[in-house]
């Protein structure tokens, strides 16, 4: 009874003091919206598997070997949408966030065959010092969305981070994999919770995939089945593109 009378005068009361705007754009949300405006969530550009970054990202995973199938939902793109919304997750704790974003992860994997026997879900870690600082690991708290709606168990301590690596984010794909090398690490108590196991690991953007390729590696090492990578945002390749393009007009032109 009294959540009902809170849901039914005290809500409408706020809503007018408080109008409940969209967290990306400020503007007004309508009773069917939640958190995000409509608009600002068709605004970000998903991802499709004819895509030419898709493509070289599953080129990359097929050559190492370790990672056996990928999807991203998102693309992140500078200042746009989702990159506010990934920002207001890791430094401002908006965990609602994960939660809207992971379940329609979740939705899409859903239809897709070759997520469908999953045994269990990792959620790519944190740098101890980093999660306090934040007070909490992005990854995980999509991992939690996903497992909800998927009904597969969260591994979430299954692999640890044993050393502090610097942020990748200026780094080149050489770079990132010298950075994460060996950075990961799995303890032999929660080797009968991977051996012969379909694992799913979870990030919230995937830029290279050199650190998604390293805890694979490490997953495959002690027995994994078959490891697949999920995340919400894929970093599109243009820059990338651009200058592998002009590489080639160079070696053309000598």
């Amino acid at each position: 009874m009294k959540n009902y009378l809170q849901n039914e005068f005290l809500t409408p009361f706020l809503n007018f003091i408080f109008p409940p705007i969209c967290f990306t754009c400020d503007e007004l949300l309508s009773e069917s919206e939640n958190k995000i405006c409509s608009s600002c969530l068709l605004s970000i550009k998903r991802t499709s598997s004819e895509d030419r970054t898709i493509q070289i990202m599953k080129e990359r995973f097929r050559k190492n070997g370790a990672v056996d199938n990928f999807f991203g939902l998102y693309y992140f793109e500078h200042e746009g949408v989702f990159q506010k919304l990934i920002h207001l997750l890791k430094y401002e704790s908006r965990k609602f966030v994960a939660e809207l974003l992971g379940e329609e992860l979740a939705k899409q994997l859903v239809n897709k065959n070759n997520f469908i026997d999953v045994d269990g879900i990792i959620p790519i870690p944190l740098n101890k010092v980093k999660q306090r600082e934040r007070g909490h690991n992005q990854s995980e708290l999509i991992a939690k969305s996903i497992s909800k709606i998927l009904q597969v168990p969260l591994l979430k301590n299954v692999v640890q981070r044993k050393k502090y690596t610097i942020t990748q984010t200026k780094l080149n794909l050489l770079e990132r994999k010298e950075n994460v090398k060996d950075a990961f690490v799995i303890e032999n108590k929660y080797s009968d919770l991977i051996f012969n196991k379909h694992i799913l690991l979870v990030d919230d953007v995937i830029t290279t995939g050199s650190t998604i390729e390293e805890v694979a590696s490490c997953l495959k090492n002690i027995g994994a089945k078959k490891i697949s990578a999920a995340s919400l945002g894929v970093a599109e390749l243009e820059e990338e593109l651009k200058s592998n393009q002009e590489t080639e007009i160079n070696v053309n032109r000598n």
